[in-house]
């Protein structure tokens, strides 16, 4: 599992600040990965940071994608048939925005979403983001017909 993170960035010597970045997300990671178990490891990837062919082997290596909704989620096309992305509504961006879901759909790849509303998250925003996660059949992620 990849998480996909939304961090400040600088650009032409200005510090930009990200909408839509998940407070504490180092917790909520290793939350996630509590939760989850040994059977995922997750991962935390800064697409931003990355050039394109790391991030694309980033991206094909996962066999899911999480993350708040944002351009580290176009990624998601690279990720092996029958993977998933797994989409985090917040802040100024609603459920009706279905940019991911219609990539997903695309690139044969399952699609799950649930809203944060203002962003913070609690206890129970971790157990509902893994079963979003579970509920993705990863027997199929990563298999091409032989």
């Amino acid at each position: 599992v990849v998480w996909s993170s939304r961090r400040p960035y600088q650009r032409d010597f200005q510090y930009k600040s990200v909408p839509r970045q998940l407070p504490r997300e180092g917790e909520f990671i290793l939350a996630l990965q509590s939760n989850l178990g040994d059977k995922y490891e997750v991962r935390n990837v800064d697409f931003g940071a990355l050039n394109p062919d790391k991030s694309i082997e980033a991206a094909s290596n996962a066999d899911v994608i999480v993350g708040v909704h944002g351009a580290g989620l176009t990624w998601a096309s690279f990720l092996p048939r029958h993977g998933g992305l797994v989409e985090l509504f917040g802040g100024d961006r609603g459920s009706g925005n279905r940019h991911y879901h219609n990539l997903a759909s695309l690139a044969d790849i399952h699609y799950r979403h649930t809203s944060l509303g203002s962003m913070h998250w609690k206890p129970e925003t971790v157990k509902i983001v893994c079963d979003l996660i579970r509920s993705i059949p990863l027997h199929l992620a990563s298999v091409e017909p032989g």
